[in-house]
């Protein structure tokens, strides 16, 4: 029974000097913050270059080689989203058959980029093919990479550093129609070092964003139209759907992510 007590006593003493131990380093951690006012809860993590994404909201991309045909800022789902119309210029080589068919029905670029740091990738997806009134199928993945140093847009600035490794983008890529068109369609969320059709892929490099830098990871949503003949395949599309999700990537790292945060 001594023993026993014994036992017991030592147990109660053991879970009191833990519970001071922990206490302790929670004092430790909290006491500068309360002194200082600096409170990490109190102030919400900052997404970087702010300007830069309400920018292409009102403005769209500069796509060289690719011509602006029209631009405007619509809302779908209440959401603000660009909206931009573009076609090969006369330099651009025929890849497919989509260039020709470009000729009467331009590609369509629409971009919603980030707005405020609570702002995540959510149902962008779904939002786009109920305003599209689409039927979709020829579902697949396709993924291609852009230089971190490829020449676009404004090259006076300098994007976020990604190391000599090539920058890949994880898309969704089917085919969607309705009365009116036939798009062989490409989506993905761009940020400054990857992009993946996924929100949950952005959440982790978002997480660990945060920790290792303590602000936001910046995120466009991208989707590229590219008109193709009445219930086409898709593939007959790929190169010049690739050609231009690469120039929109490379643009918004450039133009986008870049310069001041």
């Amino acid at each position: 029974m001594k023993d026993l007590f014994n036992s017991s006593h030592r147990s109660w003493l053991y879970r009191v000097l833990m519970a001071i131990f922990v206490l302790a380093i929670a004092a430790a951690v909290a006491l500068p913050n309360y002194i200082t006012g600096n409170w990490k809860w109190a102030t919400p993590p900052k997404v970087p270059h702010q300007s830069q994404l309400r920018e292409v909201k009102d403005t769209g991309l500069s796509l060289s080689p690719w011509q602006t045909i029209e631009h405007y800022a619509g809302k779908i789902s209440g959401y603000a989203w660009s909206i931009q119309t573009v076609a090969p210029n006369e330099t651009i080589a025929p890849m497919d058959e989509a260039i020709s068919i470009q000729a009467q029905n331009p590609a369509v670029v629409l971009l919603r980029p980030q707005t405020w740091y609570r702002d995540m990738p959510q149902v962008e997806w779904m939002d786009i093919n109920g305003v599209q009134k689409w039927k979709t199928d020829q579902k697949t993945t396709l993924t291609f990479t852009v230089s971190p140093d490829a020449n676009s847009g404004d090259n006076s600035r300098t994007p976020e550093p990604t190391g000599d490794r090539p920058i890949q983008v994880n898309t969704r890529f089917f085919r969607g129609w309705n009365r009116q068109q036939t798009y062989a369609v490409m989506q993905w969320y761009a940020w400054p070092t990857g992009g993946s059709s996924s929100a949950s892929r952005w959440f982790w490099v978002d997480q660990l964003t945060q920790l290792r830098d303590h602000h936001r990871m910046p995120w466009v949503a991208v989707s590229v139209l590219v008109p193709i003949k009445p219930l086409g395949d898709i593939q007959s599309a790929r190169s010049t759907a690739e050609a231009l999700a690469q120039q929109v990537q490379a643009t918004l790292i450039h133009d986008v992510f870049s310069g001041d945060a």
